[in-house]
């Protein structure tokens, strides 16, 4: 088993990483069962209605930030510094 990790190049900080998604969709699994399990029709109702518009708003923030870094990358390759008068041109 150890050969087959090493040759996937599975290190230290990859296994880490699967042990936290294992565990992400372990307490995934058992928030569901104990939503359905003691929350009411109604309550689950407003509980999934806020989830999805709280992951609307990550999916818009993750768009926006992508955007906001290419526009920046963009305009700063084209600055320059003048020493003397310490001032940003461009």
């Amino acid at each position: 088993m150890n050969r087959i990790i090493r040759m996937l190049g599975v290190d230290k900080a990859i296994r880490y990483v699967i042990f936290g998604k294992i565990i992400s969709v372990l307490t995934g699994l058992l928030l569901i069962m104990l939503i359905s399990h003691h929350l009411s029709k109604d309550a689950q109702g407003y509980y999934y209605t806020f989830n999805s518009v709280v992951a609307l708003q990550i999916i818009f923030e993750l768009g926006l930030s992508t955007v906001i870094i290419q526009f920046a990358s963009h305009e700063m390759s084209a600055l320059k510094y003048d020493y003397s008068e310490r001032d940003i041109i461009g």
